[in-house]
């Protein structure tokens, strides 16, 4: 079911080893997107210039047997044998093209770092606990006393947020309009992801230890002198609009805004998911039902039950749902995320948080917004906080969609992304910089 690849958030994913240095130093980058993170085939549907995979050769098409003469059974497996390898040391990747395989050798480069013609670039470490997560910081250029800040949180998955392989990556040429505009603005990577270190990985955490990487960041922000500790908005984009209201919560900010967000419990938005979001990618209604019909007692042992994932995954009623193509399922993973981050996820009622907001809230969605499926939660997100005596506002941006970029119709984005011209990663002429723009004036007005 192809929908599934661009069904929660649609980023590449860029690989990265993951060296055992006590310093944050700089990670090894292979630079490939496959075209599934799925099945027991890698096949290349993306190369990352100036990366490893381009030094070695690796081109679009191209499917990888083996690395350093280790057999792959799967892009999990490739991604484990990452894990012990270090920058300039010696790599061999087999590759088959045209029915040939090939050994593509060379020395495993690192990634660049990001680079600003308007700030400067600060690489820093936050301590969570054990763990020591990577954090960019943008400062503007010329900046005098102390500025305010944006603080982005990303989406669900556990992609890295450092874009200097991809620096013209729709979030980073979004993020550098607030640069423009005079904010300083701030990032921080999850546990285990890009540069950070640690007992934690993104992958096998749940929600809230998620949440306690952000407000340390938070916190972190905080601390610079540039910096006017009284003027943080949190800019959250798709699940990072859930995780924004807790983190406010918990440590305090001027503003909130949220891009592609939810406003339900997870269980009901899996509901919307193969019920909805399904057959906008493709799948007849009759499909959808039946699939969700399938779906419906294995999202409620999932993620209402206390039902431990052995007892979950060895029920003879849900062999059809691990054995077809309904969900990604690897291991006790769920979507690429441990199946107790999503069950604590859904614990959580957003109602009450965003009830309980009182700085300014600003909720933005696209029209083609497919992730987001429904524009009425935007709407209720804003209805829910002024109805508790907070000030907020919704925005419906015509033609935008999930990850920054705009169309001019439906069928236009559609047709990108069946064609394979949908890039995130270079945008060009469907960049939307309608986004920051509505921000910043609204920010300039509260």
């Amino acid at each position: 079911m192809k929908w599934f690849s661009g069904m929660i958030l649609s980023l590449i994913v860029l690989i990265f080893s993951t060296s055992s240095l006590a310093s944050l130093a700089q990670r090894g980058f292979l630079g490939i997107a496959p075209e599934s993170a799925q099945g027991s085939e890698i096949n290349v549907a993306n190369v990352v210039a100036n990366s490893t995979a381009s030094a070695l050769g690796v081109k679009v098409g191209d499917q990888l047997v083996a690395l350093d003469s280790v057999k792959l059974t799967r892009f999990s497996h490739l991604l484990a044998l990452l894990e012990n390898k270090q920058v300039a040391k010696p790599i061999s990747l087999t590759v088959k093209r045209d029915n040939k395989e090939l050994v593509l050798k060379g020395l495993l480069k690192g990634r660049q770092q990001e680079k600003s013609d308007i700030a400067d670039v600060i690489y820093d470490v936050v301590n969570v606990d054990n763990n020591q997560l990577r954090s960019i910081v943008y400062k503007p250029h010329g900046l005098t006393g102390k500025a305010p800040a944006i603080f982005f949180i990303q989406g669900y998955t556990c992609s890295s947020i450092d874009y200097g392989m991809i620096p013209n990556v729709s979030v980073k040429q979004m993020l550098d309009q607030y640069v423009a505009s005079g904010y300083v603005v701030y990032r921080i990577e999850k546990f285990g992801v890009g540069d950070s270190q640690g007992e934690l990985n993104c992958g096998e955490v749940d929600f809230t230890t998620e949440i306690a990487g952000f407000v340390a960041g938070l916190k972190a922000l905080k601390q610079y002198d540039f910096v006017n500790e009284n003027n943080i908005t949190i800019f959250g984009h798709s699940l990072g609009v859930l995780a924004a209201p807790v983190v406010a919560q918990k440590e305090s900010v001027a503003a909130i805004v949220g891009y592609g967000g939810v406003f339900k419990s997870w269980r009901d938005y899996m509901t919307d998911i193969y019920q909805v979001q399904s057959q906008q990618f493709g799948t007849s209604k009759k499909q959808a039902k039946e699939n969700y019909s399938t779906m419906k007692p294995f999202l409620d042992d999932w993620l209402v039950s206390d039902k431990s994932w052995r007892e979950i995954s060895q029920s003879k009623a849900y062999k059809q749902v691990m054995q077809a193509d309904l969900a990604p399922i690897q291991g006790q993973q769920v979507f690429h995320r441990d199946y107790l981050f999503f069950r604590d996820l859904n614990s959580y009622g957003f109602k009450s948080l965003w009830q309980q907001t009182k700085v300014p809230v600003l909720m933005i969605h696209g029209s083609l917004d497919i992730q987001a499926i429904n524009k009425q939660w935007a709407y209720d997100i804003a209805a829910t906080v002024n109805d508790a005596g907070g000030k907020a506002k919704a925005v419906e941006l015509e033609g935008a969609e999930h990850i920054f970029m705009r169309y001019d119709n439906a069928e236009q984005y559609m047709s990108a992304r069946q064609s394979g011209n949908y890039r995130i990663t270079e945008p060009k002429k469907h960049f939307d910089d309608r986004i920051a723009t509505t921000v910043t004036k609204w920010l300039k007005h509260l």
